[in-house]
């Protein structure tokens, strides 16, 4: 554990001696004595001082003296003040102390029991403070560690970024970027359907709602146009805290879009794989709740899929998948959020406040009973249907589906069940 430095100044050295004498038993306190407000400000500009006890009453310079030139220096500014007065401490003087930045008074002649328990807490803060410092100092390693542009913000602010950041455009520091600009947005081009935005708001909600792609290309201006892939991962939903990815795709835009697209969609259907849909489907449900939508699931499974392919091959299986993704993506919206989870399993999540989704689900599973399959004939599909319930996981939700999803196995295929 570090040691912490007091520093105690009063121009009495009876009153020094006490002081040393009490606060010297404390575990990991190291006393600093200053017999005038000259000598604890030469000695605050060449150690450092994690808590001030300060006189008040003081020749040639009084402790409000002492403070002010205190907080007015940057290095020491941060450095908590605890006034010790002989006077009688009236409303106006306890102004005054806060006023030049005190935390907290002792009257003298000070109670030793009432001194150490205030020390004590103060340790204990600085503990704490230390630790956040720490945990700071880890997250923000974490983000300098990354090649690409990475940001924290919240819907107003921006909150973090790494170094490569900063190196990107020329800054210093965040505080730097801030004093030009109100938000990287400001650096966004409006061309083509790159991303743009006024605020950090109206971008991270444009990314947010557009599922089309796993990132979505935009352009940032400094010497020259440069094209990124922009990622937005939700850090803390009660705080709306956002991780943002750029990634320069400048040199290999075609190529690694190309790759992105490859890493979502499913090889044969192309429409989303289980990844995405389960990364994307805690999005739907950050924005279910931000917006108080409803939220719908339909598990899709194939009737006696086995038997297609046993009889008329894999490559026909293939195809009868193939034309079920087509049928239903034909029925659904832009916007729903369609998968193949596996097999010859889909799912199909739906953010919509109105009542006729589970009317879609049995509109699915019509169109495709009711069309034959070239090569195939007939072919049918089960489905298990979940709302969501107010506070429910997708997971809950999930596990709601599925258990529908048996039952219409259990009575007959070839129907739509609602999950309880």
């Amino acid at each position: 554990m570090m040691k912490y430095n007091i520093l105690c100044v009063d121009d009495n050295k009876n009153n020094l001696f006490t002081l040393k004498s009490l606060l010297e038993n404390i575990e990991h306190v190291n006393v600093v004595l200053a017999e005038s407000g000259f000598i604890a400000l030469e000695i605050l500009l060449k150690e450092s001082i994690d808590l001030i006890l300060l006189d008040v009453q003081m020749p040639e310079m009084d402790g409000f003296m002492v403070a002010t030139f205190i907080k007015k220096n940057k290095k020491t500014a941060h450095i908590p003040i605890i006034f010790i007065s002989a006077v009688f401490i009236s409303e106006e003087f306890v102004k005054r102390g806060y006023r030049t930045g005190a935390i907290d008074y002792l009257a003298k002649p000070i109670d030793d029991n009432l001194l150490l328990n205030k020390i004590y807490f103060y340790i204990k803060l600085f503990e704490k403070e230390k630790e956040l410092e720490k945990e700071k100092e880890r997250f923000q390693n974490i983000l300098d560690l990354q090649d690409n542009i990475v940001i924290v913000v919240d819907k107003t602010d921006m909150l973090y970024v790494n170094k490569a950041f900063l190196d990107f455009f020329g800054f210093n520091s965040l505080n730097g970027f801030l004093k030009k600009y109100r938000c990287i947005c400001d650096k966004f081009i409006a061309e083509d359907d790159f991303l743009v935005g006024s605020d950090n708001k109206s971008w991270i909600d444009a990314v947010l709602n557009n599922r089309e792609v796993q990132h979505i290309a935009c352009m940032i201006h400094e010497d020259k146009k440069r094209y990124f892939a922009v990622t937005v991962n939700i850090l803390n939903v009660e705080l709306e805290q956002f991780v943002c990815t750029f990634t320069d795709i400048t040199e290999i835009k075609t190529e690694s879009l190309n790759f992105e697209k490859e890493a979502v969609l499913d090889p044969l259907t192309h429409v989303f794989n289980r990844r995405m849909f389960e990364k994307e489907s805690k999005k739907m449900l950050y924005l279910a709740n931000k917006y108080r939508f409803d939220l719908s699931l339909m598990i899709v499974d194939i009737d006696h899929f086995k038997r297609v392919n046993d009889t008329f091959g894999h490559q026909m299986g293939d195809t009868v998948l193939v034309e079920i993704a087509n049928r239903i993506s034909t029925h659904i919206r832009k916007g729903d959020l369609f998968a193949r989870y596996g097999g010859e399993e889909f799912v199909i999540l739906i953010l919509q406040h109105s009542d006729d989704v589970l009317k879609k689900a049995y509109d699915i599973n019509k169109i495709i009973a009711n069309t034959p399959f070239e090569g195939v004939g007939e072919v049918t599909i089960s489905i298990g249907f979940a709302k969501r319930k107010e506070g429910e996981s997708i997971e809950s939700m999930f596990a709601r589906a599925d258990s529908a999803l048996y039952e219409a196995k259990k009575n007959g295929r070839n129907r739509v069940e609602i999950g309880e």
